[in-house]
């Protein structure tokens, strides 16, 4: 026979709770002073929320407190009762450490961290070792703790953290719970809405993992449905006030008769009470899982409001002998959270300095109390926690007695069960099956969620005394087959207008489409034209939106046409070069100054300026080929020719080089480019192309190279040029200072350079018209810059000779 359950009330450090006389000590304890702790041989910890501190307090009267707070004590009872049932973990029993997180995430943090230091405290393994944790409650909480425990593969069961991103295994490999995950709520709702033909409605979500991933599956099973939204709000906080008042207006303006909310209770009541102020009536409430059956909401004077809401819950339990237990309940026998909700309920108190109340005595009868606390018609919750320490229990009895299962040896050597690994508890975890008192099969899938998903649906109807009741009017199955999931009965739903006739969501004003009243444009590069089409249709290609979304045009055409102001310019700019190129022969021939080498350069300098000319105009297959390969050439001819005066002039420093005929020089510089441009244009030429996706609405008419091996290797080799005749410039600069015109070429290069540099990142952060100005620029730019570097004052040291000679 077990020992049997004795519950202390003492805290961790031994101080009889009932000294703590106020409400402040009691809340403002240290993290073990606000827990319960019940050792024994195996323990696990709980996480719970009851009380809120600060402005935001909710006392134990509220009923979400209660429902959570008997949640625990169901926790409690399940595992007084295993350690009285001799079948379950015989010799050994479960003792627990209960926290309250007091709906606060900086106290959830401060526990878990708390809980992990103990978890691996070696004088606390060896006196009573932690390997379970039951909870949060709240997705968010449980969010935040289920990520620390992840680290260690400490296995977590929720009993009503709902939110579908906790069956990620990737990032929550330990987390499992006893609640269904709100995909299945949402596909529910989802699955109602189309049932009942509600094509226009509104939805509101909290601000948290909760509401917007509800509402995201729920629009996501909504979308073949053909649903329209009149607005999809997030809740503003309580302290929010003209976010509120913007948010009632809506709510009061909307044609929508339909809203769904996905929120907690916590979240929902500031806008409860602006709409109370309102007195907004005559609305059809879709009700998320978490406030459906809150009795928190219905004691308020919200009947006319909410009349008829509808909603999923979870399913009822039942846990025989847990009434008996809680009417039972005694503040010296349980807890110490008992000793306030006492006081609440008996409006006591147990302050012997307090005169302006009457003192507790502790027996007082909870079976004659008005409290919710022990109401067990509609265990949804509770029940969860119960099956959660349940869970627990099995899988620490397969752990065990080696229980055989997939995934462990037929050999393997039962440890000892007091000293254990959590992932190996964890691997039972997952893996545990059982029958619980209700006859349904609990285990998990693998995502950690229960394997069957059901839910009732709740209809909001008044007794004969004016009161809402909670009536069951319809279920959801999961595993039911898709055309059979869904079942309701019709005429037993009453509506928002007191009666059982079903209502429409699909217009206000008879005529009109559903979503005459928030129609969304269509986006660009869609159209609609028809009046209120629910459908936008994508132009066809080449074809844009009109302004007004209600047809399609043809694309305009770009590319750097000759009558473009940007092709003028730089048109201009190029007649200006020429003409500034013959003028200068010209007169080096007057002067008598036009050798070979100075002519050459002139006649590269001509087919710089004369190639951009290519440039300009409408890209084809047969102007492509011939634009980058001419510019190439007519770059490295120029350089070539630099190369080959630097190279007459080094060898007139009289220093020890080898003798090379200029042309030849420069004939051996252009040949290497010439080759690779030529074959550049057979093998793998440039192509014109229609570019649609660099500006949306406009077609871009440009080159397409191949292969960016061609122009990287051309760029290349005139880099290599530029480097080389600035290494000469600088070589003949050190032998010889008093050659002035290699200062000239040496800035030339210079310039040259930097206009490289710039030409490679414009170049490849512009598109369409304005990358082929940049490749006429870098023409331009090289031609310019010699000309002035080299030509210009050589011409007027020629002419000042000329004229001191006169």
């Amino acid at each position: 026979m077990k020992p049997s359950t004795k519950f202390s009330l003492r805290n961790s450090l031994g101080v009889p709770f009932r000294h703590l006389v106020s409400r402040t000590e009691l809340i403002l304890m240290s993290i073990r002073w606000s827990s319960l702790y019940y050792p024994q041989s195996l323990i696990f910890v709980e996480w719970w929320g009851v009380w809120a501190q600060g402005a935001d307090s909710l006392g134990p009267s509220h009923f979400g407190c209660i429902n959570i707070f008997r949640s625990v004590l169901a926790m409690i009872y399940a595992v007084d009762e295993i350690n009285r049932n001799s079948s379950i973990l015989p010799n050994t029993s479960l003792g627990y450490m209960i926290y309250d997180s007091c709906f606060n995430m900086q106290k959830t943090l401060t526990v878990a961290l708390s809980y992990l230091g103990q978890k691996f405290s070696k004088d606390l393994r060896e006196d009573c070792p932690i390997h379970a944790v039951v909870g949060e409650s709240g997705s968010q909480h449980s969010l935040t703790i289920a990520r620390f425990f992840a680290l260690f593969l400490i296995p977590q069961i929720s009993y009503f953290a709902s939110c579908q991103c906790l069956s990620d295994k990737q990032q929550f490999p330990s987390f499992l719970r006893t609640m269904p995950s709100d995909t299945f709520q949402s596909i529910a709702i989802a699955r109602t809405v189309r049932h009942f033909g509600w094509l226009y409605i509104a939805t509101i979500e909290n601000n948290e993992d909760y509401g917007r991933e509800g509402i995201a599956q729920f629009i996501a099973e909504s979308e073949e449905y053909g649903l329209c939204f009149a607005f999809q709000e997030v809740l503003p906080k309580k302290d929010e006030v003209d976010e509120i008042k913007r948010l009632g207006d809506e709510i009061a303006d909307t044609k929508a008769k339909v809203i769904l909310a996905f929120t907690s209770v916590t979240d929902f009541m500031p806008i409860i009470s602006e709409m109370l102020q309102r007195n907004i009536t005559k609305k059809q409430w879709i009700a998320s899982e978490n406030w459906i059956d809150s009795s928190v909401i219905t004691a308020q004077d919200t009947i006319n409001m909410f009349q008829g809401t509808i909603g999923f819950a979870l399913i009822r339990g039942f846990i025989p002998g847990f009434h008996d237990f809680l009417i039972n309940l005694q503040p010296t026998s349980v807890n110490i959270f008992l000793l306030e909700f006492w006081e609440q309920t008996f409006h006591c108190t147990w302050n012997p300095n307090d005169e302006t109340s009457q003192l507790c005595t502790g027996s007082e009868n909870l079976g004659t109390a008005d409290t919710s606390l022990t109401d067990v018609s509609n265990l949804r919750v509770s029940y969860n926690s119960y099956t959660a320490v349940y869970a627990i229990a099995k899988a620490l009895h397969n752990l065990q007695y080696c229980v055989q299962m997939k995934g462990i040896s037929a050999n393997i050597t039962c440890g000892d069960i007091l000293s254990f690994e959590p992932w190996e508890l964890l691997f039972y975890l997952r893996n545990v099956e059982f029958i619980n008192n209700l006859g349904d099969l609990v285990k998990f899938d693998k995502n950690g969620d229960p394997s069957g998903n059901s839910y009732e649906l709740i209809n909001w109807q008044l007794d004969e005394n004016g009161q809402i009741q909670f009536n069951i009017v319809g279920d959801f199955k999961s595993s039911a087959p898709p055309e059979k999931q869904l079942h309701l009965t019709n005429k037993s739903i009453l509506w928002n207008d007191g009666t059982h006739k079903e209502s429409s969501s699909s217009s206000d004003q008879k005529g009109e489409p559903f979503c005459c009243f928030d129609c969304i444009p269509c986006g660009d590069g869609t159209y609609s034209n028809t009046t209120d089409s629910p459908n936008c249709y994508s132009c066809p290609e080449m074809f844009w939106s009109t302004k007004e979304n209600n047809g399609c045009v043809r694309m305009p055409i770009e590319f750097l046409d000759f009558s473009d102001p940007l092709s003028v310019i730089l048109l201009t700019c190029t007649a200006v070069g020429l003409v500034f190129t013959i003028l200068i022969g010209v007169m080096m021939y007057l002067l008598h100054e036009l050798r070979m080498g100075v002519g050459l350069l002139l006649l590269a300098l001509t087919s710089c300026f004369v190639c951009t000319i290519i440039f300009v105009g409408e890209p084809t297959d047969a102007t492509c080929p011939l634009r980058q390969t001419l510019a190439f050439t007519s770059l490295v001819f120029v350089i070539s020719c630099v190369i080959s005066r630097t190279y007459e002039m080094l060898l007139q420093t009289k220093g020890k080089f080898l003798h090379l005929n200029p042309r030849l020089l420069v004939l051996l510089g252009v040949s290497p480019q010439l080759l690779l441009c030529i074959s550049w244009a057979l093998w793998n030429p440039s192509t014109s192309m229609k570019n649609t996706s660099a500006n949306p609405g406009i077609v871009i008419l440009e080159c397409r190279d191949s292969s960016p091996v061609w122009p990287i290797s051309a760029f290349s080799y005139l880099g290599l040029l530029i480097l080389i005749c600035l290494c000469f410039s600088v070589k003949i600069s050190e032998i010889s200072p008093s050659f002035s015109e290699i200062r000239f070429v040496t800035f030339s290069m210079l310039v040259c350079s930097l206009i490289c540099l710039a030409f490679v990142p414009a170049y490849a952060s512009t598109q369409g018209k304005y990358s082929t100005a940049s490749e006429i620029f870098a023409l331009l730019g090289t031609a310019f810059g010699i000309l002035s570097c080299i030509f210009v004052p050589k011409c007027y040291a020629a002419f000042k000779l000329r004229k001191s000679n006169n």
